[in-house]
């Protein structure tokens, strides 16, 4: 795809123009001005069309649009798109640039055309609000194993709507393209007529997550639900039939025209987790009646349900060795911050078990790593430590959620609990008087000291909580003070 391919499917829109070479590849658009964002790829400058956080980030305050388009120039841009404010200014003199009044929706232009241009390449996305990073990774990890052609997959959690329409602006240069959705994406994409349009579009849960504008499970449903907006030919929709308001994602892919594949432990669901032994990590499923057994590396039913949706994806794309890219899972690593273990030696000498999901967190991903801390069996002498934060984001509901954790947490068979945040506060009333060993902090720094000083030996930590409750530090803290 080269520069003139786009600047004639745009045609003679308002607005927009190009100088430069016209015969220059395109081989993607990136708002990332780093070396290992935006080398051989069109540099695209923020205007007031994108978020206040992305602007604020691409250009903090006293920064010079200029001398950030001469820092991404020099890290390998192949191009910009900027304002035609900026005409005639020496850092673009000679270089090639287009020229847009709304430099956001002409990433999305850029993002559709090449959508729409693709034809022997496939695009899966993944959307939820948990499991979507891990299950967008595990897909990731089959199609590669299943060697069917060079995948794209996006790393972390790049899932806002800029992320997604860079990524897809990349797409056609690989044969298969694994996309995160992040809810937010959706409001920014729909007043603009711009769908992602997978080929497989897979919703993994609802959950109370981002709750201060959401307002309810409902409405995070619906919005999620807008990932089923304008399937392609023969599109696959999969939804996890166990989920709340599946009722309403279900509806929603039929009404649009997709064909339904449903997961989860229900007797109704296409694809059944039918047994999972947490020991092993062995799963046995049902597909279309017949049983499939294979191992899932990353530890947890909550990984054995995700395998679920991999198994759609592949089948969705239509490639008939699928189940060799499901026994590929069996060498599949859990994400860090999203389950990564780790064994660490403390400078005091113990040595024990870290599993770190201190990455962010909602009420389902909660109970799923309180489930897995549970499936662990230490050593005699040694204990299982839950440290749980503050879920953020959950509006004038955070209380109560955190209160309806309780029989997680007393279900757990921790040994200790450590309770970290204020919303914690109200978990911690809820499990104080009830036979287990749990304390609350308010300072994380007092936290770290006191759990450091009394770990032995085999002991298995877990962490878990939003991110900006900041316990990725106490995780760091650890790693540190490792010999």
């Amino acid at each position: 795809m080269r520069a003139h391919d786009l600047i004639d499917a745009l045609g003679a829109s308002p607005g927009i123009e190009y100088q430069g070479n016209s015969r220059q590849v395109l081989r993607g658009f990136t708002d990332r001005s780093s070396p290992t964002g935006v080398r051989r790829r069109f540099f695209v400058l923020v205007d007031t069309g994108w978020t206040r956080k992305s602007r604020q980030k691409q250009l903090p305050e006293g920064t010079l649009p200029e001398d950030v388009i001469s820092q991404a120039f020099a890290n390998g841009a192949s191009g910009v798109v900027c304002s035609p404010d900026l005409q005639g200014s020496p850092v673009l003199e000679g270089r090639n640039v287009f020229f847009t009044d709304a430099t956001f929706d002409f990433l999305l232009r850029a993002a559709a055309y090449t959508r729409n241009s693709l034809a022997e390449h496939t695009i899966t996305a993944v959307t939820g609000s948990a499991g979507k990073s891990t299950t967008k990774a595990m897909i990731a990890h089959a199609l590669k194993a299943l060697d069917a052609g060079s995948v794209l997959a996006t790393t972390g959690n790049t899932n806002l709507a800029q992320h997604v329409a860079s990524q897809l602006t990349r797409s056609h240069r690989n044969v298969h393209t694994v996309l995160e959705v992040a809810g937010s994406a959706f409001p920014r994409f729909e007043p603009r007529g711009f769908s992602v349009s997978p080929d497989v579009a897979i919703i993994t849960a609802i959950s109370e997550a981002h709750l201060d504008y959401l307002h309810d499970l409902e409405s995070v449903a619906r919005i999620k639900s807008d990932l089923f907006l304008a399937p392609p030919p023969g599109g696959t929709a999969v939804v996890n039939i166990d989920t709340p308001h599946s009722d309403l994602l279900v509806d929603r892919a039929h009404s649009e025209g997709w064909a339904l594949v449903t997961y989860g432990e229900s007797e109704c669901a296409n694809l059944r987790l039918v047994d999972y032994a947490p020991a092993e990590g062995l799963v046995v499923a049902q597909v279309d009646g017949e049983m499939v057994r294979y191992a899932v590396g990353a530890p947890g039913r909550h990984m054995a349900l995700n395998s679920l949706a991999v198994i759609a994806a592949l089948r969705g794309l239509g490639l008939e060795h699928w189940r060799d890219g499901v026994r590929a899972l069996s060498t599949f690593a859990p994400l860090s911050g999203r389950g990564a273990a780790a064994e660490v030696a403390l400078a005091s000498g113990a040595r024990i078990t870290l599993i770190d999901e201190a990455y962010n967190a909602n009420p389902v991903s909660m109970r799923a790593a309180l489930d897995l801390l549970s499936s662990k069996t230490v050593e005699d002498g040694a204990r299982r430590i839950a440290v749980l934060g503050d879920i953020l984001e959950l509006g004038d509901s955070a209380d109560q959620i955190h209160r309806s954790l309780a029989d997680a947490v007393l279900g757990a068979d921790s040994h200790e609990v450590h309770l970290f945040g204020a919303h914690m506060a109200a978990l911690y009333a809820e499990v104080r008087d009830q036979g287990i060993v749990v304390h609350h902090w308010t300072d994380l720094e007092e936290m770290a000291a006191s759990l450091l000083a009394h770990l032995r030996t085999d002991d298995i930590v877990l962490t878990k909580a939003s991110g900006g409750t900041g316990l990725t530090d106490l995780v760091q803290k650890i790693a540190r003070t490792s010999s």
